[in-house]
């Protein structure tokens, strides 16, 4: 009598994660971008949800145009007092995980004090059906200082920690759409605050350094056709990029890390609905169900 017996097979099979698609992304569970390999024997199939990391083509020079913002206000209503304040950032694009220095003047002919901190914030443009709604949600919060009165030229620098995982979906979806920008606040006492915001480019690269701010790797490599991130001139490429002009950069998800700082004011959009994260030049090798013969 035949006994009949269990032959369980691998049949690994691979394929390439295609180019600028968007990141992997969940919202409040409103906003969902979803990917999952379904793999077919005869009637039997298996499905596995995968996390993917976009990696959108950006121009090399568009990482490294410095961004710099000036605004002033006055304050008082009689015999008012100028206020000026100066931010400038060393490069607009940065790598997840790294630390932002912010480098401030502030000049205060007011005899009042004032409190100067920085805040990261998300900004999720939804399209559809002809209409655009925004979401703005706030990731990471430097510490505040403290300007006296009468303060002339003082410097202030402030640093900011991005998460280590980040959703990038940069011009590569027609319906979701997300900005980065660092917003500098001087809080007034007794007077309306003065803000000023200035827009970054975060990837899932590690080409920029965040705390050195030189680059130590050339595996962000953009094309020649690399579609434009901000909407200015020719003759400003060259230039600083002024934020007047220019709206904040649609960045990226950053595969997990072992060191992720809890403590940040981190929204569930930079958290991955599962463990496997999958970058576009890895190729993935999924198992298919055993069959029995």
């Amino acid at each position: 009598m035949n006994k009949r017996t269990k032959i369980v097979r691998s049949l690994p099979f691979q394929f390439p994660v295609p180019l600028n698609i968007p990141s992997s992304f969940c919202y409040r569970n409103k906003l969902q971008i979803d990917y999952k390999i379904i793999a077919k024997i005869g009637r039997q199939s298996k499905e596995l949800n995968v996390e993917i990391c976009g990696l959108p083509s950006i121009a090399t020079e568009k990482l490294s145009i410095p961004v710099y913002k000036r605004c002033t206000k006055k304050i008082g209503l009689y015999n008012a007092k100028q206020l000026n304040l100066q931010c400038r950032i060393d490069h607009a694009g940065w790598t997840s995980g790294s630390i932002i220095p912010i480098y401030c003047s502030i000049d205060n002919h007011s005899s009042r004090k004032i409190t100067i901190n920085g805040t990261l914030k998300q900004e999720i443009q939804i399209i559809a059906h002809n209409q655009r709604q925004s979401f703005v949600e706030k990731i990471a919060i430097s510490d505040s200082n403290i300007i006296d009165a009468n303060s002339v030229n003082f410097q202030c620098n402030l640093s900011l920690k991005l998460p280590d995982r980040l959703p990038v979906i940069q011009n590569t979806c027609r319906t979701i759409e997300i900005n980065y920008f660092v917003e500098i606040k001087l809080d007034i006492p007794f007077a309306l605050n003065l803000y000023s915001q200035l827009p970054l480019i975060i990837t899932n690269s590690p080409m920029i350094d965040g705390q050195n701010g030189q680059q130590t790797s050339n595996a962000l490599v953009s094309r020649q056709d690399a579609p434009p991130i901000y909407p200015y001139s020719d003759h400003q490429h060259t230039d600083t990029l002024q934020t007047d002009q220019v709206r904040p950069s649609a960045p990226t998800m950053m595969p997990p890390s072992s060191s992720i700082d809890y403590n940040l004011s981190i929204p569930s959009t930079v958290y991955p609905m599962s463990q496997r994260i999958l970058h576009n030049h890895n190729l993935i090798y999924p198992t298919l169900p055993s069959k029995e013969f």
